[in-house]
């Protein structure tokens, strides 16, 4: 909206004749005496930077923010950009702060908040300022800028209107940080009080759109020569961000070109990260990294750690510099995973819990390898020093290949070897001198395989497996049984025991020279055991303690058929005699030749008792001598011829 130059006239005319007396204030090149202090002027003088305060009568007027009056020349001086107010220009002569400052008393500076920078600009007053300003573009613009209210607009009347763009560009160029606060004064120019969105964004990072006031805060030449409205509004926006580029950009939603904008201040705070190590961040402290500055470094939970390629460098802990190796002279060092520094074993283990100190890359590793690189030679794990060794310590002696470790106890089902100190599946030891053959040299002392140990001979109470080489209190009872032989002295399962005296007897289950019950010790059964009845061709023999079965009685016992038993008592042959030349027991008819039945004894007997005569066909002892035999008194047979 427009006031003509006619109504202005006779407004200060009005204002002249209530007004009158002392001098203006040297702000004002016309004014009306109020007998008040202060710079209440009905005209301003021509200088630039001046700001109107409304009071609802005469105007006053002050030095913009960020000037400051000079008592000689009595102009308004552009302090440093640091200061809201200031004696001087120089950086150490602020009075007050501009937004983001804070002012130490002592040294009269304006400092950014700590960690973090700010990048200004506060557009002069000079056309030239704009125009040589790096970096920014404008769209719909002539000239760059224009003038409003005594201020200069980046954009502004006739320049920047509608829809229209204006860029700042930063490549590369931005510190490191991790949060970007950008603040901006906009103008809106022969304003009509309809407002509109103005949009700050940042990359692709997009503010929440800001609403134009619905009413306008002054009026002044603002359009090149007419007096118009204006209103003002500071966006103040903060963005998530870390890019050492940025491009930043101002714009609005209409599409109106009656409509002038521009930009009177631009601020950009940036918190920074820690300079020291982060190149990006996602908070102020050294914890808070999310890359390093250092190529070798790496973030771990936010601290840069040394890294470097492959994962293999590690803090050096006298020049903090990262290095690979790690130093191994005077001292050995190993790479930590988990601090990512180089340490050393003073009284505790090098390494951290769960990790092992290995001499082939000087690193502490989760899982020592399995072979020294350059030698060749098992590697085990040193539970208790926290080492890759290739000889167990005395505290653990025992390698155990399977999983590669030191143990003082071997794992269940594993057995204690101490002439090679090896924890062994089993105790069968392969010769030396052939790699085909076995031999068995040691056992299992637990046959539950719990902490076992491999011995020369088992103890007393235990008995050697040769199947599994280990010491058992009880053979194997499955087919084929096993015997419990100490028939040498030292104690053994068999499948065979030993002859020819002893036999395997299935219930007790020793080998035995004595059978149990009526069992008998059969020499030609496979495995030599204890049998209720002996193979084929072979009889029982008990005689006293020992039962043996015997292909021939012995003497004075003779062999029953029916049994299969070598019966002791000629009456146990029933109604046959037991003959003594044969060892059996046979019918009368059937004893040995020159032997007859003595019915007295039961007996196949060379002679016959007193009275009684061999008989030649029936093999019978009888008392008389049927013809055609003659009874022979001598040699008490029947003899067919005297």
């Amino acid at each position: 909206m427009r006031l003509s130059v006619i109504a202005t006239i006779a407004l200060l005319l009005l204002v002249q004749q209530a007004y009158a007396g002392l001098p203006c204030s040297q702000l004002c090149a016309h004014c009306t005496n109020l007998d008040l202090p202060g710079e209440y002027c009905d005209t301003p003088y021509p200088y630039t930077n001046l700001t109107a305060v409304f009071t609802g009568g005469p105007t006053w007027y002050t030095c913009t923010t960020g000037y400051s009056m000079d008592p000689v020349t009595q102009k308004c001086f552009r302090c440093d950009s640091s200061c809201a107010s200031c004696s001087g220009t120089g950086i150490t002569e602020c009075i007050t702060c501009r937004f983001g400052f804070t002012l130490n008393s002592t040294t009269a500076l304006c400092m950014p908040p700590n960690n973090s920078t700010m990048v200004t600009k506060e557009w002069q007053y000079t056309f030239y300022g704009f125009n040589m300003a790096a970096n920014w573009s404008m769209s719909n613009s002539n000239t760059g800028t224009s003038t409003c209210d005594s201020n200069t607009l980046l954009g502004g009347y006739s320049n920047m209107y509608g829809n229209g763009v204006i860029t700042v560009n930063y490549t590369s160029s931005l510190p490191y940080h991790y949060q970007m606060r950008v603040v901006v004064a906009f103008y809106f120019l022969d304003y009509d009080n309809s407002p509109y969105n103005v949009t700050v964004q940042v990359d692709s990072l997009t503010a929440q759109p800001w609403l134009a006031p619905t009413s306008s805060i002054g009026w002044d030449l603002c359009n090149g020569g007419a007096t118009s409205y204006y209103a003002a509004l500071t966006a103040d926006n903060t963005f998530s961000h870390s890019s050492l580029s940025a491009k930043v950009k101002f714009s609005t939603d209409t599409t109106d070109n009656t409509k002038y904008w521009g930009i009177r201040e631009y601020v950009m705070i940036m918190t920074l990260c820690d300079k020291t190590t982060c190149a990006t961040c996602t908070g102020t402290g050294s914890t808070q990294c999310s890359s390093c500055v250092d190529q070798f470094r790496q973030p771990y939970s936010g601290v840069c750690k040394c890294y470097g390629t492959g994962g293999n460098y590690f803090e050096d802990p006298t020049t903090n510099i990262c290095i690979f190796p790690c130093s191994v002279v005077p001292t050995k060092y190993y790479g930590d995973p988990t601090t990512r520094k180089c340490v050393t074993k003073t009284t505790t283990p090098a390494c951290p819990s769960g990790y092992f100190a290995n001499d082939d890359n000087f690193q502490c590793v989760g899982a020592c390898p399995t072979s020294r690189t350059l030698s060749g030679l098992t590697v085990y794990h040193d539970l208790t020093n926290r080492l890759c060794v290739t000889v167990c310590p005395s505290t653990e002696p025992y390698s155990n290949l399977p999983d590669y470790t030191c143990y003082s106890q071997c794992p269940n089902g594993r057995y204690r070897n101490d002439i090679d100190k090896t924890c062994v599946a089993s105790c069968l030891n392969p010769a030396q001198t052939s790699g085909a053959l076995y031999t068995l040299w040691a056992y299992s002392v637990n046959e539950d395989g719990v902490n076992g140990t491999c011995v020369s001979a088992c103890p007393a109470g235990y008995y050697s497996n040769n199947a599994t080489a280990s010491c058992i209190r009880v053979c194997p009872t499955a087919t084929p049984q096993f015997f419990k032989d100490n028939s040498t002295g030292v104690n053994w399962c068999v499948q065979t025991c030993p002859a020819p005296d002893f036999f395997g007897d299935t219930t007790s289950g020793i080998c035995t020279q004595t059978c149990s019950g009526t069992q008998y010790g059969d020499l030609n059964e496979p495995n030599r055991q204890c049998v209720p009845t002996c193979t084929s061709g072979n009889y029982g023999y008990a005689y006293g303690t020992i039962r043996i079965c015997v292909a021939t009685c012995p003497d004075n016992t003779w062999a029953e058929s029916v049994s299969m038993t070598c019966k002791t008592d000629p009456a146990d042959c029933g109604t046959m005699y037991a003959d003594n030349k044969t060892h059996s027991c046979v019918a009368a008819a059937s004893c040995s030749f020159g032997y007859y039945a003595n019915t007295h004894t039961q007996t196949c007997d060379i002679n016959c008792p007193l009275g009684e005569y061999g008989h030649p066909t029936t093999r019978l002892c009888q008392t008389s001598c049927a013809t055609p035999y003659f009874a022979d008194l001598q040699a008490r047979l029947c003899v067919t011829t005297c």
